[in-house]
């Protein structure tokens, strides 16, 4: 690694830090016999369940912002864009788990796409790898793609918008 930059000799040693994180964390859930938690489970796609249900409601030609989740106080189910519940629309016609993986396949593939855009556009080629390798580990990724959350979209919009 001498003739790295020291940059990416720098991400190089985050990427190495998270990974014996995760190391640690997986021997401990081993020895320990308990399950590695990231985060309190509802179910897979927590929060894309919010924008399955107004797509269909749009569908139906109802208000998408009509379902209440009932926790205290009460809140509405859905409360992101009217154009978020139209754009998913074609996955609503899907069963719910079949809708949720490609969701969190798009959601992969914009992390992907945007951190790339990004970084090459920011670092160039060489910090790639330890950027992704960052990303992977990360545990609020894990969150990210586990709920369903529309971040990833937004961070490729952002991405195009930078570069182009």
């Amino acid at each position: 690694m001498k003739d790295t930059p020291k940059g990416i000799q720098d991400l190089w040693q985050i990427a190495t830090v998270f990974f014996c994180q995760q190391i640690v964390i997986n021997l401990w859930s081993i020895f320990s016999q308990t399950d590695i938690k990231y985060t309190f489970r509802h179910f897979f796609s927590y929060d894309y369940y919010f924008i399955y249900n107004a797509s269909k409601k749009i569908l139906l030609s109802d208000n998408p912002y009509a379902a209440y989740d009932w926790v205290t106080p009460p809140l509405h189910g859905f409360v992101g864009p009217p154009f978020l519940a139209w754009i998913n629309a074609p996955l609503s016609f899907m069963p719910f788990q079949l809708a949720a993986l490609l969701f969190l396949i798009v959601s992969i593939l914009c992390l992907y796409t945007g951190l790339r855009l990004t970084v090459l556009q920011l670092m160039g080629t060489a910090a790639l790898l330890p950027c992704l390798v960052i990303a992977a580990l990360y545990g609020p990724t894990y969150l990210l793609l586990e709920r369903g959350n529309v971040d990833t979209l937004a961070m490729l919009a952002l991405a195009l918008a930078a570069v182009g």
